[in-house]
């Protein structure tokens, strides 16, 4: 009888934050019918690096949540964690290299994206990101159109509105991939900065798992209530930014700039 013995390294986890600047840029490698939709995805530019570095044979992209290809992740960035499976480098994981990993990922994305406080961590820590699903919260803006001239009082409306319940089914934009339920979600504040007539921003902190997009247009009465209906005409999205997600993970680093987050009185916070 013969044996075979097999001996694999446990798994690095290298976690960080990333910021996605292009509206077309997938989070994760996009395919139909076995063809590729965009050139890369935020999964590749921020994983392939770190799988070539640490010599792994595969790898794996876990983040708090996920935005749509249409939509950049600002502010604060996006949390995300890479499992490297099976690395041949284990004992490289030192800060100066994560450093200067962080800054060929910033450098290969071509402004793209950017990532910071990139950093290796325990498979506990990475817990952080599935626990923190339903209970953090998010900050939206959303450039919205209407059908007819906004108001003072429709300014008002939204500014005073608080603890919004929805009922959201599923987007017809996913049911392709999600099965038909219909989820409640809270939309906790809301602030409407007018533009002209037309048009204004929507800032709102939300309950994570909202879909903001269907929130605005109403999905053909799929979310309700929607931005159309509290104003009582049609209503609809130019375009979306994620401004803040709330979940503090991973550590920051203290020589990391955090100049991008937005820290002033112009969105909604939690308080």
């Amino acid at each position: 009888m013969n044996y075979v013995l097999k001996f694999e390294h446990a798994s690095i986890y290298v976690a960080g934050r990333y910021n996605k600047y292009s509206r077309t840029l997938s989070q994760t490698p996009w395919l139909i019918d076995g063809k590729r939709k965009t050139e890369t995805s935020v999964e590749e530019l921020i994983g392939l690096p770190l799988k070539e570095f640490f010599q792994a044979k595969e790898m794996s992209f876990m983040s708090s949540g996920r935005e749509d290809v249409d939509v950049r992740m600002l502010g604060n960035g996006r949390p995300f964690v890479i499992e490297l499976k099976s690395p041949k480098l284990v004992f490289m994981a030192s800060r100066e290299n994560m450093a200067k990993l962080q800054q060929k990922i910033n450098e290969d994305a071509r402004s793209q994206l950017t990532v910071k406080y990139l950093q290796c961590v325990s498979k506990e820590q990475t817990k952080v990101i599935k626990d923190g699903e339903e209970q953090k919260t998010k900050v939206y803006r959303a450039l919205v159109w209407t059908s007819r001239p906004l108001t003072q009082a429709d300014v008002g409306l939204l500014n005073n509105t608080k603890e919004l319940v929805l009922d959201q089914d599923t987007p017809i934009r996913v049911l392709h991939r999600r099965s038909l339920s219909t989820r409640q979600r809270t939309v906790h504040k809301l602030r409407a900065t007018p533009i002209n007539d037309k048009y204004f921003f929507l800032d709102c902190l939300t309950q994570a798992g909202t879909y903001i997009k269907e929130f605005v247009h109403g999905d053909l009465g799929r979310t309700r209530p929607s931005i159309g209906t509290l104003l009582q005409c049609e209503a609809d999205l130019a375009y979306l930014d994620v401004m803040m997600i709330n979940l503090d993970f991973p550590p920051k680093i203290e020589d990391q700039s955090d100049d991008a987050i937005k820290k002033d009185e112009d969105l909604p916070t939690n308080q």
